[in-house]
């Protein structure tokens, strides 16, 4: 019995020692870098998407998108459906990095940095996820957040949606949810990431029984797109009811004394005035404008040349048209 002890203590101690002698297991192992609006790191055969956040100082435009469909017209989760757009950010607070969606309802847009800040702090704003952050050794100044705990969140609202529509109560199943490696990409102005997302339901809805391959089974893919904010130059179009578009609303708290508090601003896309340019030369200014036609038609040629035909009529001829796999998302432009 008394050697018994001393015995133990000895083994534990060199167990100790050995853990310690361990090199930290590196997270970027068999990951492929691809650079763009923020370095991001994807590892197929894992099945992990990394994101370094040390370099983020800037809030991004987050949109989320219904890429595979439920395919009921009643419900509205339309293929290619954009969700709300959220203005976020990526804050580091200790150990963990919090993605903090602002409060664009109420603001002051003031030369005035405290107004400004003292709107803001006035209105709550929201933690969407939070994640503790790992550093590589072979990048030791990264702050590496794995995203595949960000992509399975029903950030669209599809679980909201279905009940609003009378299709029962639904909850995400994570597991069997996964983030989709290999259709995620880091471009110089967006960062894409998709998820399969499943949903577990009673099956009881007419809607979904009528589309629904199991009616207790809702599989859809959700792509998040982070996009960098328009740079300096860019102005905001005021609203006008003749315009026959739609507007954006925000109580505005910096405003004269005089002037309503509510402000609508015209949605736009970022376009400067068109400098005509010989063919051989299009798309290469910040006039330029790239709209996205999927490729994918049921009626091939005839349906093609009437989508595309009439995106470049829409643009007053001043756009290009072209096709992209959905395996490498388009670049926001």
């Amino acid at each position: 019995m008394s050697y018994r002890l001393p015995l133990m203590m000895l083994l534990s101690a060199c167990a100790y020692v050995a853990s310690a002698a361990e090199p930290p297991k590196d997270p970027l192992t068999g990951a492929t870098a691809d650079p763009g609006l923020l370095p991001l790191f994807v590892n197929d055969a894992e099945g992990q998407v990394w994101l370094d956040v040390s370099e983020s100082t800037e809030p991004l435009l987050l949109v989320s998108t219904i890429v595979h469909a439920l395919g009921s017209n009643d419900v509205g989760l339309d293929r290619a459906q954009n969700g709300e757009p959220r203005l976020v950010e990526f804050r580091t607070v200790g150990k963990r990095v919090l993605l903090v969606q602002r409060n664009t309802r109420y603001v002051a847009h003031s030369a005035d940095a405290d107004e400004a800040l003292a709107a803001r702090e006035a209105f709550a704003e929201s933690v969407l996820w939070s994640s503790e952050w790992q550093s590589s050794p072979s990048r030791p100044k990264s702050k590496l957040v794995d995203l595949g705990s960000l992509a399975k969140l029903d950030l669209h609202g599809v679980a909201d949606r279905l009940k609003q529509t009378q299709q029962g109560a639904h909850t995400l199943d994570e597991g069997r949810s996964v983030v989709l490696a290999a259709q995620s990409a880091s471009f110089p102005d967006n960062i894409e990431v998709s998820a399969l997302l499943t949903f577990s339901g009673s099956g009881e809805g007419p809607f979904v029984q009528q589309v629904a391959a199991d009616q207790k089974s809702l599989t859809l893919t959700q792509q998040l797109s982070f996009v960098r904010l328009p740079g300096p130059g860019f102005e905001a179009r005021a609203y006008h009811p003749a315009s026959g578009g739609f507007s954006i609303g925000r109580l505005d708290f910096a405003q004269a004394i005089d002037a309503p508090l509510e402000q609508r601003i015209q949605p736009r896309f970022r376009l400067e005035k068109p400098i005509r340019l010989p063919p051989e030369a299009q798309c290469e200014n910040q006039s330029c404008f790239t709209s996205i036609a999927a490729h994918r038609s049921p009626f091939a040629a005839p349906c093609w040349k009437a989508r595309t035909g009439g995106a470049r009529l829409s643009m007053r001829q001043d756009s290009s048209t072209h096709s992209v796999p959905r395996s490498r998302p388009p670049t926001s432009t």
